[in-house]
């Protein structure tokens, strides 16, 4: 299944995948399912806590649309913008100096500290 959906083109995937889950066990869709909603809502908390947020919910979403035509429709319209965008991403940053990156993660890691400070502050006054 996984291979299947290596190998199909981009902004094509999801929907192929859609099809071939639509003819599955009823128990194998349910299933699924409830894996797609339990990687989704791990992958959202994951994003406040510490964890693997991104890609739990990525791949939740994965399997969510294998379950929905509409969701799968909409990763495969959302797949094309997103690849173009990181390759874009990637580009810059290899074109970017050594200063230009020193700048930037350390840039991430005070945003990162100041929200973390925050958090803190917050919960523990």
């Amino acid at each position: 299944m996984l291979e299947a959906l290596r190998n199909d083109p981009p902004g094509q995937r999801f929907e192929r995948q859609f099809e071939r889950i639509r003819h599955r066990s009823p128990w194998v869709r349910v299933l699924m399912s409830i894996a797609g909603v339990l990687l989704v809502v791990a992958g959202i908390a994951f994003m406040v806590l510490p964890g693997p947020g991104l890609p739990l919910l990525v791949l939740g979403l994965g399997l969510l649309a294998g379950m929905s035509r509409t969701l799968a429709h909409g990763l495969d319209r959302a797949e094309p913008f997103v690849r173009r965008q990181l390759h874009r991403l990637v580009r810059r940053w290899r074109a970017l100096g050594a200063y230009g990156k020193v700048l930037i993660v350390a840039g991430a890691a005070l945003v990162c500290g100041g929200a973390g400070f925050a958090a803190v502050r917050i919960a523990w006054g």
